[in-house]
């Protein structure tokens, strides 16, 4: 006579089925949706954490300043070919990013000014 199983409650309703706190449905679709979410932001901040802090600062300041993608690229493109300054360092230097921007036509565009403030907060970093 004792069964193995869920006990099913008569009542002068009728018989009930137990319910839990959330069907098995919601739990798969819960984890269906948080799960690639969480690998997601996991696999972003790894890779953020890879990236090269002078690197990440270069790509802030030019953003911050507004510069072109041939900008950018020109301003790569001097620093490797110097080979003595990262890239966040020719665009900290007027004189070194003037003599990048002079060499492409990049340099018909002008650029917005950092505050003090930024390039006291740059200077510590590269």
């Amino acid at each position: 006579m004792n069964e193995s199983g869920p006990t099913i409650l008569v009542t002068p309703q009728g018989i009930t089925q137990p319910t839990g706190f959330i069907s098995w449905e919601l739990a798969v679709a819960i984890v269906m949706v948080v799960g690639p979410l969480i690998i997601f932001g996991w696999m972003y901040a790894r890779r953020y954490r890879r990236v090269d802090a002078r690197e990440r600062a270069f790509r802030r300041l030019s953003k911050r300043v507004g510069l072109t993608r041939t900008q950018i690229s020109s301003i790569r493109q001097y620093a490797a070919t110097t080979k003595t300054v990262s890239p966040v360092g020719v665009l900290m230097s007027p004189a070194h990013t003037d003599a990048a921007l002079a060499s492409s036509r990049a340099s018909e565009i002008s650029i917005k000014p950092i505050s003090n403030r930024e390039s006291k907060s740059l200077s510590v970093i590269g």
